[in-house]
């Protein structure tokens, strides 16, 4: 026996109708869900809601167990993270190309009315680079003190590492 698919199914039986258990419509059954059960017949069979019907449950279902619906996309989240990811990324890439001008006069706007705030960011982000030593921070001094310019990516992590331990060093000696 040929195997069917949904849409064979659908258009075999298109001039049948059913009446929907929600709305009460005689519709076509192409107006309904089509469920397979797989066995050695493969058994189809249309649910009792119209597409229609079965939306707006579904919204509504959706609206009263947000919790259940956030605590669900948490736990996939956590078990597909490369697919969740690479999905995110290709959205908001796309989203990035398509709405280029708009997110540049937002940053724009945020930072003539945000300059302060990101003045003292800037300023506290710096005593913490000074305070642990960032990769970034001896990069700076690094570069401030050759004699070549030096870009942040031409300084080897040797170097990095070695002018960290002489860092540590000379505090060391100023604290006595």
């Amino acid at each position: 026996m040929k195997e069917q698919t949904i849409k064979e199914y659908k258009a075999e039986h298109k001039l049948k109708s059913k009446v929907c258990t929600k709305c009460g419509a005689d519709k076509a059954l192409s107006e309904f869900r089509t469920r397979v059960i797989k066995n050695r017949n493969n058994y189809f069979y249309t649910l009792g809601q119209c597409k229609k019907c079965l939306k707006e449950l579904n919204k509504v279902w959706r609206h009263e167990n947000i919790e259940k619906m956030r605590e669900y996309s948490r736990e996939y989240k956590r078990n597909n993270p490369i697919i969740v990811s690479k999905k995110e990324l290709e959205r908001k890439a796309l989203y990035r190309m398509e709405n280029r001008e708009k997110i540049r006069e937002n940053a724009k706007i945020y930072y003539v009315n945000s300059i302060e705030k990101i003045k003292k960011q800037k300023k506290i982000n710096r005593k913490k680079s000074a305070k642990f030593l960032t990769d970034g921070y001896i990069k700076g001094i690094l570069r401030a003190k050759s004699k070549y310019l030096l870009s942040q990516t031409l300084i080897p992590n040797e170097i990095i590492k070695l002018k960290r331990i002489q860092l540590k060093i000379y505090r060391e000696l100023q604290r006595g």
